[in-house]
C-alpha cells in the first residue's frame, strides 16, 4: 500500500530508457544517482524501457534478452525495495515477446505493481494507484495508460474510447467510496494531440524554431507564457494522428491535475491547458537519441494537506555531481543523432542537395580551367 510519508509523497518519473540488454553504464549511472539523490517512494517507468526495434534482438533468443533488459532496468530500484510500476510505450513492443508477457515478467519482481485491471480495453496494463494518507484514507490517485503503437501507415496510435470510459469508471468509483472525487494524475507515453496548445507557431528562420510534421505542418517554439522557464524543446511533438478529445475527458469533474508522457527525447517542459498541467519528461537512455547531458528524470513532491498544488521539477546529468560520463564519444554520437524519421529524411536530403551543388561547383570549376587553357 503506498503512503504519504511525515504528509510527503515523492514519485520519480523514469521516460525512454529504450535499450537492450547492452544497457548504457550512463543510463544505469544516471538512474543510481538521481535514486540516491532524491530517494522517491514510487518509482514510475513511463514506456519504452525496451528497444523494441534493436539489432540485438534480431539474433539468438529476443526474449530473454528483453528479460534481460527489463532486469537490468528495473535492478536499480529493486535493490532498494522501492515501490515502481510502468506503462507500456511504441518501441516495447517486440513480436516474440508480446506486451501481456512483459507484464507477467514485470510482476515477477516483488516490489512491481503494475497489473492489467480490464483486460477488454485498448492496451495492456491500464490500471491505476492510490495513496493514502496519515488518516489511512485515500487522498491520491494515480492513473497508467497504455498509448498504444505505431501505426502501419505511419505516426501513432491514440488512446482507445474504451480507455477513457474505464477512466471514468474508475474515478467514479472512488467518487462514491470516499464521498468526493480523489484528484489525480495520469501517466502515459505517447503526449495527447493538447500538448501543441503549449506552443506558438513561428517563421521557418526564427531562432530555435522546431519543424513539426503530419498533422501540425509547420515551425513551433515553447510559449514561455505558459509553460516553465526552464523548458526546452528539441524536437516536434509525435502526438497520435487522431485526436480524440483526451483532456475533454479529464476535465469533466476536475479531478484530473496532471497528464505526464515522454516520447519525445528531446523535450522537457510543462504548463497548463484547460486547467491540467501537460508534462514532457526528457529521455533517460543514452543508447538512444537524447539531450545530452540535460537527459533526466522528473520529480514529483504532493503534500497531503495540499496535494492540488503539487510540485515538480527534473533532476538532469548536470544536477548530479557524482554523474561522470563513462562512454562520451558514443554519448555525444546519440545525441547529434536525428530524433525522427522525417528529421533523417530531411538530413539525407539535405546532404544529397549540398553534394549535388558541391559537385556542379567542381565541375563547373572545372570547365571554367579547361576553358581558361584553350
Amino acid at each position: 500500500m503506498l503512503s504519504f510519508k511525515n504528509s510527503k509523497f515523492k514519485i520519480m518519473q523514469i521516460a525512454d530508457v529504450q535499450d537492450t540488454d547492452r544497457i548504457s553504464p550512463d543510463t544505469l549511472q544516471l538512474i543510481e544517482n538521481a535514486l540516491e539523490r532524491e530517494k522517491p517512494d514510487l518509482v514510475v517507468f513511463s514506456g519504452d524501457q525496451v528497444k523494441g526495434y534493436g539489432i540485438n534482438f534480431k539474433t539468438g533468443d529476443a526474449r530473454e534478452k528483453i528479460k534481460t533488459a527489463v532486469t537490468k532496468t528495473v535492478t536499480p530500484v529493486v535493490k532498494r525495495n522501492i515501490p515502481f510500476t510502468f506503462c507500456f510505450g511504441n518501441h516495447d513492443e517486440h513480436p516474440d515477446f508480446s506486451k501481456k508477457e512483459q507484464l507477467e515478467f514485470y510482476k515477477g519482481f516483488k516490489n512491481c505493481l503494475a497489473f492489467d485491471d480490464e483486460e477488454e480495453i485498448k492496451g495492456t496494463a491500464n490500471h491505476y494507484l492510490t495513496v493514502t494518507g496519515s488518516d489511512k484514507k485515500e487522498k491520491l490517485i494515480l492513473y497508467f495508460l497504455d498509448s498504444n503503437g505505431s501505426l502501419s501507415i505511419g505516426g501513432y496510435d491514440s488512446l482507445g474510447e474504451n480507455q477513457l470510459d474505464w477512466y471514468r469508471k474508475i474515478r467514479d468509483k472512488k467518487e462514491e467510496e470516499n464521498g468526493f472525487c480523489l484528484p489525480g494524475i495520469v501517466f502515459q507515453h505517447i503526449p495527447p494531440v493538447e500538448v501543441f496548445s503549449l506552443l506558438k507557431p513561428v517563421k521557418k528562420n526564427e531562432n530555435g524554431a522546431v519543424e513539426s510534421y503530419r498533422n501540425f505542418k509547420g515551425f513551433y517554439k515553447l510559449d514561455f507564457s505558459k509553460v516553465n522557464k526552464d523548458g526546452f524543446m528539441g524536437e516536434s511533438p509525435a502526438v497520435p494522428d487522431k485526436d480524440i478529445h483526451e483532456l475533454s475527458a479529464f476535465k469533466e469533474k476536475g479531478d484530473v491535475l496532471g497528464v505526464y508522457f515522454g516520447h519525445d527525447h528531446n523535450n522537457s517542459f510543462h504548463g497548463k491547458v484547460d486547467g491540467i498541467d501537460l508534462g514532457y519528461t526528457q529521455g533517460c537512455g543514452f543508447n538512444v537519441y537524447g539531450p545530452g547531458l540535460d537527459r533526466g528524470v522528473r520529480i514529483f513532491v504532493f503534500d497531503e494537506n495540499d496535494i492540488e498544488n503539487y510540485e515538480t521539477y527534473t533532476v538532469t546529468c548536470r544536477d548530479l555531481k557524482d554523474f561522470k560520463p563513462v562512454t562520451p564519444v558514443k554519448d555525444f554520437l546519440y545525441t547529434v543523432s536525428p530524433p525522427s524519421v522525417y528529421d533523417v529524411k530531411k538530413a539525407a536530403f539535405k546532404a544529397g542537395k549540398y553534394a549535388l551543388i558541391t559537385n556542379a561547383t567542381v565541375l563547373a570549376v572545372r570547365e571554367i580551367i579547361k576553358r581558361t587553357k584553350k
